[in-house]
This record gives structure tokens, C-alpha cells and sequence, in this order.
């Protein structure tokens, strides 16, 4: 009987251990997943002095962080006198509850906060201007420009305006901005502060089974708040045809992989985001040349260029 129960006692602890073992196996990646994303490292304490919004356009971790607002939404021009509207967004993040206040002024430039004498015939609101915002909550205002005849130019002209939201208890709030309102008979085109960026190498060039580490910039240009989607492509090296899908494909093996972290993410007009990137190539891939296509997407924006690297024994 003693050996009987010292036998069942072993099978139990056989099953116990088996059972841990088990459970420090780490899950295996879905289906088709195209690359790991690493880990995001530790984030630092934010800082308890208000800093310059220039400081804070170029800082990723208040910008990824702290709330944001500002404006989204197509061109504007105009060809007649006219009322237009204009969509800022402001995104909580873990912010409030607390009073957030808006107030319009014209400048000369956008990234300028100096208000110049209005232009005669031109009137600017914020609709609503002072709102209450939760956490984890975003709210849309408007600004509404008025252009009578009187302040409407028949030869190229833009009247720029800039919002500053005064965020009760949180002096880092990431949310003044700068929106262009262009005018005249004849349309043009060109559009300054697009969304761009690139990577911190143009061409990399790394060891099969060492990763490099880099970053990719995001300058999300005028008008640009809302969602920002960051992905990859494999291209063909000779044709270097970008296309034009807009998901990711399936990662092939036997090519480096890309990682990025964060891939989406909420964005603000004027930011620059680096975010840091990951690239490996494990023993199943030969050295040489590839090839891969970036691309951003971010409101009524969606962007692209291509980056080498070359992969060496």
C-alpha cells in the first residue's frame, strides 16, 4: 500500500511539472503574422514644466503621449466670398475631465503664434469653444471663417489661422494649431507641409544575424490629425514599382523582415514622430539586395517611398 501511494504521489508531481512546463512554452504567433513587433522599451516620466510647443512638436513621446488636437481635412480654396468650416480634433488620450478652451487669431505663417491685424472682411469663430473632455474621449469643434466680398481677393492670396487650446491642469497638451485658408480666381496646386519622412539610413546595410536598429520619421504635415498607419512592402529591386495596395502583404521566407513600433497610432497636424524600427535577417536568408516600399497613411494623405538593404554574410 506505502509503494502504492508513493507511486501515485510521483505520477502527480510527474503531471505538475509537465503541466509548468507547459505553460512557460510561449504561445506561437497567428496565422500568417507578417513580422514580430518588439517589445516598446520603458517610457520616461513626463515632464512637469510646460515646454515650448516647438519642443513638443518634435518630442515622439509627448506626441504619442500627451493630448493632441488639431486640424484635419482636404485643401482649401476658394473662388467666391463664402463661409467655410473647418474639423479640430481633439483627442483626450488619459487627459480630464477637464475644461479645454479654444481661441482663434490670425498670423502671418503657420508654426507662427504672433496675431497680426485681421484682414478687413474676414471673421473667424471656434464653434464650440470651450468643451469638457474625459479620458479615452475625442471632440470634434469647428473653426468657421467668413469671407465676405469685402475680404475676398480676386489674385492669389491665404489668410492663416491659428487656434490655441488651453487645456485646464495640463500644461504639455499637444494642441495648438495652424490651418491656411487660400483664395482667388485661379486655383494652384502646390501644397506645402505635406506629410513625408524617410529612414534614418537611406540605404542599410547589415549582417545576416545581427539586427539593425534604426528609425523611421513621420512629418505629418498641415492638417494631418487624425489616425497615422505605417506598413511594408517587398519590391522587385529592378522595377522598384511601388503599387498601389494599401494593406500589408504576407512576409515571404528567406528575406529580412521589418518592424516598427508604434504601426498606428493617433497623430497631429505639424508633428514628427521617430519611431523606432527593427530589421533582421535570420540564417534562411542569402545575402544580397532587397527592396521594400514604405508607406504612411494619414488623413486625406496616404504617401510612399522605397529603401534598400543589403544583407551581408
Amino acid at each position: 500500500m506505502q509503494k502504492l501511494h508513493l507511486a501515485i504521489l510521483a505520477a502527480i508531481a510527474a503531471i505538475v511539472v509537465i503541466a509548468g512546463i507547459v505553460l512557460l512554452v510561449p504561445a506561437g504567433l497567428p496565422s500568417g503574422t507578417r513580422h514580430d513587433v518588439p517589445a516598446p522599451a520603458p517610457l520616461p516620466p513626463l515632464p512637469k514644466e510646460p515646454l515650448p510647443l516647438s519642443v513638443r512638436l518634435n518630442s515622439t513621446d509627448l506626441l504619442l503621449r500627451e493630448p493632441v488636437g488639431g486640424f484635419r481635412g482636404p485643401l482649401l480654396w476658394l473662388t467666391s466670398p463664402d463661409t467655410i468650416t473647418m474639423d479640430y480634433v481633439f483627442s483626450s488620450r488619459d487627459y480630464g475631465p477637464g475644461n479645454v478652451t479654444l481661441t482663434v487669431a490670425e498670423v502671418e505663417s503657420p508654426l507662427n503664434a504672433t496675431p497680426v491685424t485681421p484682414s478687413p472682411g474676414i471673421t473667424a469663430r471656434m464653434v464650440p469653444d470651450r468643451f469638457t473632455a474625459s479620458p479615452g474621449t475625442t471632440t470634434v469643434s469647428q473653426l468657421v471663417v467668413n469671407i465676405s466680398p469685402a475680404g475676398y481677393s480676386h489674385d492669389p492670396a491665404t489668410r492663416t489661422f491659428f487656434v490655441h487650446a488651453d487645456a485646464s491642469g495640463n500644461a504639455n497638451a499637444i494642441a495648438d494649431d495652424w490651418v491656411r485658408v487660400r483664395m482667388g480666381d485661379m486655383p494652384i496646386t502646390y501644397e506645402s507641409y505635406q506629410t513625408s519622412g524617410g529612414f534614418s539610413e537611406p540605404e542599410i546595410k547589415m549582417h545576416r544575424g545581427i539586427p539593425w536598429n534604426g528609425t523611421v520619421t513621420i512629418l505629418t504635415g498641415e492638417r494631418g490629425t487624425g489616425e497615422v498607419r505605417i506598413w511594408f512592402r517587398e519590391l522587385d529591386c529592378k522595377t522598384m514599382a511601388m503599387g498601389s495596395e494599401d494593406t500589408p502583404e504576407p512576409w515571404n521566407p528567406g528575406r529580412p523582415v521589418i518592424s516598427v513600433a508604434p504601426d498606428r497610432f493617433t497623430g497631429r497636424s505639424f508633428g514628427r514622430y521617430e519611431l523606432p524600427v527593427t530589421i533582421s535577417a535570420g540564417p534562411d536568408v542569402p545575402p544580397g539586395t532587397y527592396c521594400f516600399g514604405v508607406y504612411y497613411d494619414a488623413p486625406d494623405v496616404h504617401t510612399s517611398y522605397s529603401v534598400k538593404v543589403t544583407v551581408v554574410p
